[in-house]
C-alpha cells in the first residue's frame, strides 16, 4: 500500500483518514494485511506507523528499509 500526502497537508489527519478508507475497502475485498516499505530513517513514517498500530520489521534484503504491516 502507499499513501502519499503533499507537504502542505502533512501533520494533519489526512493520512490517517485515507488509511481508514483504504483499510475499509480492503476488508470488503477480503484483504487481511496491508504492507508498506519505507526508508528506515523516515522518522515521520515511523511515528505514523506507531500511531495507527502498524508493526515494523527491518527488510532482510535491504537494511536501509523497513517493512510495515497492518492487520485488518
Amino acid at each position: 500500500m502507499a499513501v502519499t500526502i503533499a507537504d502542505e497537508w502533512q501533520h494533519t489527519e489526512l493520512a490517517k483518514l485515507l488509511l481508514e478508507h483504504l483499510s475499509s475497502s480492503a476488508k470488503k475485498y477480503g484483504i487481511r494485511q496491508l504492507y508498506a516499505i519505507e526508508l528506515a530513517d523516515n522518522q515521520a513514517m515511523r511515528n505514523f506507523a506507531k500511531e495507527v498500530g502498524m508493526s515494523a520489521e527491518r527488510d532482510l534484503s535491504d537494511a536501509n528499509q523497513v517493512v510495515y504491516s497492518l492487520g485488518l
